[in-house]
């Protein structure tokens, strides 16, 4: 018995709380649709109590696949600007303009959920309602494409990896400059974690129709340095579909790091190195058609067998951060010395290689990071 007149008083409360109860008849207020068109609706609004209430924001929805789905748009919600209950008694008419959050709307089974806020002595409550209403509207022009003709080639190396975005649409295409980067792990590809923050450029860089636009970027302050595998590269772009929203399509390349590059980079010419004691000295020119950089970083290989076997240094590598440029062709060298021992201390007889770094076309992007390896031998 206890259990059923708590019930009941939930009800009765229920019922006398102002909100609205169609089942309890008990209605302070109703909103129903007069007339509509693609781009708006009018809805009559008929107040049947003095409760105070405040219209926050409009959002309106299909009925699609037996299902009420929230439409695409332009902004968060319908704002209610000028729209005001009217006293009790009395009735007033909302002219809803959604076009400008929504676009022209075709022919279909919509709805209106009002949502606000209802003020009772010094307490504030939600409150939400919905209206049906229908559209006709033969003449609907669908807007454009969700998708673009977009297609992309990645490229990567053990420090370094890009993706080459080829706009074969009609349409300009605003391309993010951070792209997101994944592993094939048991034959599923698994989004890479940073070892560190990154920081990144928010602009979006505009490809036109037919156009082309190379994104590439050193990745071993992000991700460290790539291990052998399968990659592949998912980068986001955004293109206006004729009704002023904005349609976001995500683009994706693969590539595969097989180890370590085996040739030298073609733009290093006429490398040497010589051993001194501990202290090496590389000599190289610039034969690319523009400037090339480097900085104080590298490391040791050792050939063991037909392989180039990285060197475990004895001591944490410390570089000084200075950046190199060598924009000459021709015969201009340039020399470049360390003294192995600092990271290494002494190394044994062998073979080995020094594997140094360089950048080029840094068009706003590094375009890849590449190796030029300098061999010599250890007595």
């Amino acid at each position: 018995m206890k259990k059923i007149a708590t019930i009941l008083l939930a009800v009765l409360l229920f019922c006398s709380c102002g909100v609205t109860c169609r089942e309890c008849g008990t209605d302070p207020y109703k909103i129903y649709v007069k007339e509509t068109s693609g781009t708006n609706a009018v809805f009559f609004v008929e107040m049947g109590s003095d409760i105070e209430l405040e219209l926050r924001k409009i959002i309106i929805q299909r009925f699609e696949d037996d299902r009420w789905v929230v439409l695409e748009s332009l902004k968060e919600y319908i704002s209610p600007e000028e729209l005001e209950f009217p006293k009790k008694g009395k009735t007033a008419e909302w002219n809803i303009e959604f076009e400008d959050v929504y676009g022209e709307l075709p022919t279909g089974k919509y709805r209106a959920l009002f949502h606000g806020n209802r003020y009772d002595a010094d307490k504030k409550y939600s409150w939400y309602y919905k209206a049906e209403f229908s559209i006709d509207n033969p003449n609907y022009e669908k807007a454009g494409p969700k998708t673009l003709d977009v297609t992309a080639e990645s490229h990567g190396w053990n420090r370094a990896c890009g993706i080459k975005i080829f706009n074969n649409s009609d349409r300009e295409i605003l391309l993010s400059a951070m792209w997101e980067l994944y592993l094939e792990t048991d034959g599923k590809f698994e989004k890479l974690d940073y070892v560190r923050g990154i920081g990144y450029d928010k602009t979006m860089l505009s490809i036109a129709p037919g156009e082309s636009y190379d994104l590439s970027d050193n990745t071993e302050g992000a991700y460290g340095l790539l291990p052998v595998g399968k990659y592949r590269i998912d980068c986001r772009i955004v293109f206006d579909n004729d009704a002023g929203f904005e349609n976001e399509q995500t683009v994706s390349g693969e590539f595969e790091i097989t180890g370590l590059e085996k040739e030298s980079t073609s733009f290093i010419w006429d490398k040497t190195a010589e051993l001194s004691g501990t202290e090496i000295t590389i000599t190289f020119r610039n034969d690319k058609g523009n400037e090339i950089r480097y900085g104080e970083d590298y490391f040791i290989q050792k050939l063991e067998g037909e392989d180039w076997i990285t060197v475990e240094p004895s001591e944490t590598p410390a570089f000084d951060t200075v950046l190199y440029t060598l924009d000459e062709i021709g015969d201009k060298f340039v020399e470049w010395s360390a003294d192995l021992s600092l990271i290494y201390g002494e190394l044994p007889k062998g073979s080995y290689r020094l594997v140094k770094t360089f950048f080029t076309d840094a068009d706003n992007y590094i375009n890849g990071k590449h190796y030029a390896f300098f061999e010599f031998e250890v007595e």
